[in-house]
C-alpha cells in the first residue's frame, strides 16, 4: 500500500473512532449529548471517511496535501483563541509547498486532480474538525479524589452555576446541584465514581 492510501486509511480510521466516541457519550446521561451534536458528530465523521477513501482512491500526493490544508485551515479558524495561529502558519507553509508540486506537475505536461484535491479538502477538512469537536465534548460532571469539575458545552448553550454539598476532600460522598444551559442537574459522588445523577429542564 503506498503511503498517500496509507494516509487515506487512517483517516476512514480515525473518523470511525471519532463517531463510536460519540455515540458512546450519547448514551450516557452525563453528557446529556443533544440531538444536534450526536449529528454533527457522526455527520461529521461519515463525511471524513468519504474523504479518507477519496484518498485511498486517488493514491497522490497533491490530493493528500490538499486534505491536509482543508484540515490546517479549518482547525487553525476554530482554535483561533488557543493553537489556532499556529494552525494557519503550518496551513500557508502547506498551501505554498502544495502549490509548487502542483506547477511543476504542471510543467511536465501532467494533468493535476484539481477536483479531487477540492473535495478532499472540503470532506476531511470540514469533516474531521467537527466530529472531534461532538467526540471531545465532556461530561456535564466528573468525580475527583478532592472533589469535581464541571465541564460547559458549545452543544449545552448558556452560562450556568454550581453548588455543592456534603463535600468530602478525603474522598467521601459528595453531592451538587448544577445549572447550565436551562437544565439543572444533581449528582452525587462516592470518591471518584459518579452514583447518581439526573437532570430536568428550568426554563
Amino acid at each position: 500500500m503506498s503511503a498517500p492510501k496509507a494516509v487515506g486509511v487512517g483517516v476512514i480510521a480515525l473518523a470511525s473512532l471519532l463517531a463510536v466516541v460519540v455515540v458512546q457519550h450519547a448514551g450516557r446521561a452525563v453528557y446529556d449529548l443533544p440531538t444536534s451534536a450526536v449529528v454533527v458528530g457522526v455527520g461529521g465523521a461519515a463525511v471524513a471517511a468519504v474523504g479518507g477513501g477519496l484518498l485511498v482512491r486517488s493514491g497522490d500526493w497533491l490530493v493528500v496535501g490538499a486534505a491536509g490544508l482543508g484540515l490546517l485551515l479549518v482547525g487553525g479558524v476554530a482554535a483561533l483563541m488557543s493553537i489556532g495561529i499556529l494552525l494557519l502558519l503550518l496551513g500557508a507553509g502547506v498551501g505554498v509547498a502544495l502549490g509548487r508540486a502542483a506547477s511543476r506537475r504542471r510543467a511536465a505536461g501532467q494533468s493535476l486532480p484539481g477536483r479531487a484535491m477540492a473535495v478532499a479538502a472540503a470532506t476531511v477538512g470540514l469533516g474531521l474538525p467537527f466530529a472531534a469537536l461532538a467526540a471531545a465534548d465532556g461530561p456535564v460532571v466528573r468525580c475527583l479524589r478532592n472533589g469535581v469539575t464541571t465541564s460547559s458545552s458549545v452543544f449545552r448553550s448558556g452560562s450556568g452555576s454550581s453548588s455543592a454539598t456534603g463535600h468530602a476532600p478525603s474522598g467521601e460522598s459528595s453531592s451538587g446541584v448544577i445549572t447550565q444551559g436551562g437544565r439543572t442537574y444533581r449528582y452525587r459522588c462516592a470518591g471518584t465514581d459518579l452514583v447518581e445523577f439526573e437532570f430536568e429542564a428550568t426554563g
